[in-house]
């Protein structure tokens, strides 16, 4: 099996130079940050849909107080009906 010269290998594949290394450190960076920021948004998304969430229930909560509140003639009717009995 044969294998390049380290002198062939090192002109096909140089070393990165500084500012090349410096490029993919940034670009490195920025890939990371976009990563936040998409976290970022997950986390705000599902704070959103628990807003909304509690909002329906919070409805909820107020049809089924709305459903057992008593009409104030039910009151007046129930008063007759004990007072006639």
């Amino acid at each position: 099996m044969k294998t390049t010269s380290p002198k062939l290998t090192t002109y096909l594949h140089p070393p990165p130079t500084q500012r090349e290394r410096e490029r993919e450190r940034e670009r490195e960076r920025e890939r990371e940050r976009e990563r936040e920021r998409e976290r970022e948004r997950e986390r705000e998304r599902e704070r959103e849909r628990e807003r909304e969430r509690e909002r329906e229930r919070e409805r909820e909560r107020e049809r089924e107080r709305e459903r057992r509140k008593v009409h104030p003639i039910e009151n007046v009717l129930k008063y007759f009906i004990f007072c006639e009995s």
